[in-house]
């Protein structure tokens, strides 16, 4: 994730920053379990 995705997200539409942030909420779930 970039630094700057708080100041993106504020950009977008409530509806859209909904499923993005359920979106990377799962990737950094993955990610993490990758990571361990």
């Amino acid at each position: 994730m970039t630094p700057d995705w708080g100041m993106r997200r504020e950009l977008m539409s409530q509806s859209n920053t909904t499923r993005l942030d359920e979106a990377l909420t799962s990737a950094h779930y993955i990610g993490t379990l990758l990571r361990i």
